[in-house]
């Protein structure tokens, strides 16, 4: 069972449990899964737009936006809204912050004065990925749905859980009690069971949230110690072990500005985007002796202090190096590959 499987549980037994209220309200930046219900939690349109029609009674919200309370106030007025669903903190968009405190405030308000439910998805931040067991725990005083997913197997195996409260279980069970049913077993999978049971003991017994401290204090240090313009790192952000980096791409030298016409210029600025994300991921692995995909990187929950200072140092070693320079070793690092590939098949013959 994948994270996409238990986001699309969680829709599918949120609108169950509120007959009556049929919308659902998604906080553009999050992402759900592409599964066809999952898709519904997928803020981005263009995601979204090849697999359409799909359920049309979501609205989605700017989190960031300076009147997002007030927007979520006015959308919820007329009571027919029945979930608000959110991620505390984005893996893949265009923020670098969690979700404001007076948003969620405005989210629990709302919560209690027309009953909707509240929904969030921990898949990528649950068990101290963010400092916490949950992400939303501090944050958000009653949540009704969670769903989790890769912590319980560490990426190692497809398993995922979607959690809901009594309230929740009972009146979608009143409504549906075989689709319910099927939904609890649809999955079921004793092998992933068991590995997710184990990660759930060996939160306690690792002693994590005394680990997950003195590995954040490493980490954070390195941050703090990153200079505010750097060549390569524009907006950076953390939450707890969860590290993103804005990575600045390769601009156009001026002369090729000016020769060009904008739209192949464009092109070339977006296939320089592209190229700016092989050369960061390649730089991580062959230079820094770390794997990161881009700009998204999470300490390991057993990692030592070392391990966190290792990574902080490849921070700050990144942040020190030019897009240009980056995209050389990437270069000069498929050029090593493809010669020694050659060089092996030269042998093989």
């Amino acid at each position: 069972m994948s994270g996409a499987s238990a986001v699309e549980t969680a829709i599918t037994l949120a609108v169950l449990a509120r007959e009556r209220q049929r919308r659902i309200i998604v906080f553009r930046h999050n992402y759900g899964g592409k599964t066809l219900a999952a898709l519904v939690a997928t803020a981005a349109e263009a995601t979204r737009a090849p697999f359409g029609p799909l359920y049309d009674g979501v609205t989605y919200l700017d989190p960031f936006a300076p009147d997002a309370p007030e927007r979520l106030r006015r959308e919820t007025a007329s009571g027919d809204v029945g979930l608000v669903w959110l991620e505390l903190v984005h893996g893949s968009s265009d923020t670098y912050r969690p979700l404001p405190d007076e948003l969620l405030a405005a989210v629990e308000e709302q919560r209690r004065a027309h009953g909707l439910l509240v929904g969030v998805d921990e898949v990528l931040t649950s068990f101290y990925r963010c400092g916490r067991r949950f992400a939303h725990q501090g944050r958000l005083p009653h949540v009704d749905i969670v769903t989790v997913s890769k912590a319980l197997s560490y990426l190692c195996f497809p398993v995922a859980s979607t959690v809901v409260s009594e309230e929740v279980y009972e009146r979608a069970r009143l409504r549906e009690p075989g689709l319910v049913e099927e939904l609890r077993t649809r999955y079921r999978n004793q092998l992933g069971a068991h590995f997710g049971l184990h990660s759930v003991a060996q939160v306690d017994a690792l002693g994590l949230p005394e680990r997950t401290r003195e590995l954040e204090r490493v980490l954070g240090d390195a941050m703090d110690a990153l200079p505010d313009r750097s060549p390569s790192v524009g907006r950076r952000f953390r939450e707890g072990l969860f590290v993103r980096l804005e990575m600045v791409p390769p601009g156009l030298p001026r002369p090729v500005r000016r020769l060009l016409p904008a739209r192949y210029a464009g092109r070339l600025a977006a296939k320089a985007g592209e190229w700016s994300v092989i050369a960061t991921t390649t730089w991580w692995i062959t230079r820094a002796r770390v794997f990161v995909l881009y700009d998204c990187l999470g300490v390991p929950l057993i990692a030592e202090p070392r391990d966190a200072a290792r990574i902080g140092a490849g921070i700050r070693a990144l942040a020190a190096c030019g897009p240009a320079r980056l995209l050389a070793a990437a270069a000069f690092h498929q050029i090593e590959q493809s010669l020694l590939a050659a060089v092996r098949r030269a042998r093989a013959r």
